[in-house]
């Protein structure tokens, strides 16, 4: 009797157990139309976490070591394995090198980089993951001017179901024998009214940029993701007139209407 009272009770306990990890996964579903952004120090840079209203997850960048694996611990639910699409936007070893370890060992469908390729030992690492991971069914493309990278509507009940999506910028042609300093991916984020610049802090594309689309750059958020911002155009800056200036440790919410510092 004792000892199916035990078995009885011992089941009702992983009972419970599963189904919270259930609810708690349900919740995490449904955002309720927000955008999350999390800037994650990994290393010698920034590293973008995504989390879109319509529930799917965009990492951009790896950081320059294992250490991305840890800051995503703190964004990710300890079951989450998986990562809708990662995006190497710097073809360099300190924003690629944590890629490698991410692509081992999460599920990731999509990958995307520009048409430039690092020639260093971490550049040359990731190639290699890429083409192992891809093997298994992964998605890999490049990306240029033009493409846009559909992030989903918003779910929810009550909420407009606008989309979210990763607009590139830069580079604007085939830039495959460019140096990497060159090679890195412009990106601007578009929710509704709201739009995040990411910039890889380059002062001659940014300037470049500016002649494109001048006042089309405004944007809410402004992210330098190089790690030496001094290094970026004023002019750019000012043309995007960002009311935030991203930084490691920030999240930023947005309904589609606003953003807001977490």
């Amino acid at each position: 009797m004792r000892t199916s009272s035990k078995i009885t009770g011992g089941a009702i306990v992983i009972l419970l157990a599963v189904a919270a990890v259930v609810w708690a996964a349900a919740l995490r579903e449904d955002r309720g139309g927000l955008l999350t952004i999390s800037f994650l120090n990994a290393g010698k840079s920034d590293v973008i976490f995504i989390d879109s209203p319509s529930g799917r997850s965009v990492l951009i960048d790896g950081g320059s070591d294992a250490g991305i694996l840890r800051e995503l611990a703190t964004v990710m639910p300890w079951w989450d394995r998986s990562i809708d699409v990662v995006i190497a936007g710097h073809p360099d070893a300190a924003h690629t090198t944590g890629l490698v370890d991410v692509l081992r060992r999460f599920h990731v469908s999509h990958a995307f980089h520009s048409n430039t390729r690092g020639s260093d030992p971490a550049s040359l690492a990731l190639a290699r993951t890429l083409a192992d991971v891809e093997k298994k069914g992964m998605i890999i493309g490049t990306l240029q001017r033009g493409r846009v990278v559909d992030l989903g509507p918003s779910t929810g009940s009550g909420q407009e179901r606008a989309h979210a999506y990763i607009e590139i910028l830069f580079p604007d042609r085939d830039l495959s024998g460019a140096p990497a300093s060159v090679g890195c991916l412009e990106m601007r984020l578009i929710y509704g009214a709201t739009s995040f610049m990411f910039s890889c802090g380059n002062a001659a594309i940014e300037n470049y940029l500016v002649r494109l689309d001048a006042d089309a750059l405004h944007s809410d958020v402004l992210s330098i993701n190089n790690g030496a911002s001094a290094t970026t155009s004023p002019l750019f800056a000012g043309f995007v007139g960002a009311q935030y200036i991203a930084q490691s440790g920030m999240t930023f919410v947005s309904d589609g209407t606003t953003v807001s510092l977490k």
